[in-house]
C-alpha cells in the first residue's frame, strides 16, 4: 500500500511491531492536532498555552477566542477576543491575572513593545479570518521587521 504525504496538522508516531489485523505494513498512532504557534519579537507560544490559562476562567474551545498581535511598526497591541459564549466575568485585568501564570503569553502582554493588551467580547463573525475563511485561535497583523 502507498504512503500519500498531505499535510493536515496532525501528529503521529510509527508503531513499533506488527499490526494487530495481521498486516505487514506498519502502523502509525494518531497523537492529536499540532497546535498553532506564534512568535512575537523572540517570544514563541502556542495556542495550547493559550488555552491552559483561558481555561481557568471558563474559557475551553478554541473556537471561543482570538489572540490577535496587532503590529503598528516595531510596536504592537494585542486584543484578545472572547465569543459571547465565553463568561461575562472576564475582564482584561482577570486575563492579565491569569496568563502570569502562563508565562510566554505574559511577557508578549508585558513586552515594552506592547502598546496595549485589552479583553473584548465580539460575535465570532469578527473573529480574523485567513485567506480560506478559517478562524485562526493565534493572528498577527501588519508584522514588521
Amino acid at each position: 500500500m502507498a504512503l500519500l504525504r498531505y499535510r493536515l496538522g496532525d501528529r503521529g508516531q510509527l508503531i513499533a511491531g506488527a499490526c494487530s489485523c495481521g498486516s505487514a505494513a506498519r502502523s502509525i498512532k494518531l497523537l492529536g492536532r499540532v497546535p498553532n504557534s506564534m512568535t512575537v519579537d523572540t517570544i514563541t507560544f502556542s495556542s495550547d498555552h493559550l488555552m491552559e490559562a483561558l481555561g481557568s476562567l471558563g474559557v475551553h474551545q478554541p473556537s471561543d477566542c482570538q489572540f490577535q498581535v496587532l503590529w503598528e511598526g516595531h510596536r504592537y497591541r494585542v486584543r484578545l477576543l472572547l465569543s459571547l459564549a465565553t463568561p461575562q466575568a472576564i475582564t482584561t485585568d482577570v486575563v492579565r491575572a491569569a496568563l502570569r501564570g502562563a508565562h510566554e503569553l505574559h511577557e508578549v502582554i508585558v513586552s515594552p513593545r506592547c502598546l496595549d493588551f485589552e479583553v473584548q467580547r465580539a460575535d465570532i463573525d469578527r473573529f480574523a479570518r485567513t485567506q480560506r475563511g478559517k478562524v485562526p485561535v493565534l493572528y498577527q497583523h501588519g508584522i514588521s521587521g
